[in-house]
């Protein structure tokens, strides 16, 4: 048996192009931006928030080494549960634990 030869001009009328500059992809790519802004941010104000509450340098050092290993961590598990679960939901669920991890809170006097 013989199988059917598609032409050039067949697969290229079958295939249309797919845009990835729609509106979807321009939003969650800015706030993917504007959240690792605010994990870079938060990395590099850690320390001396510890600091200023007159943490020894080791405690500084413990607690800057684990927010970027629990970074690592959480990289590591996510394409797995992209794969998974609905990435919206997933991505939605991303966005509200940032949003609580970095909520500011007022100190109380």
């Amino acid at each position: 048996m013989s199988t059917p030869v598609h032409s050039a001009a067949a697969t290229e009328h079958e295939l249309k192009p797919v845009k990835i500059w729609n509106l979807t992809f321009i939003s969650i790519f800015i706030a993917n931006m504007l959240l690792y802004l605010g994990q870079a941010m938060s990395n590099s104000i850690l320390p001396l928030y510890a600091d200023s509450l007159n943490a020894p340098s080791a405690v500084i050092g413990i607690v800057a080494s684990s927010y970027a290993i629990t970074a690592l961590v959480f990289k590591l598990m996510s394409a797995p549960a992209i794969d998974t679960f609905n990435r919206r939901y997933i991505l939605a669920l991303a966005f509200l634990l940032m949003a609580a991890a970095t909520e500011k809170r007022e100190e109380s006097v």
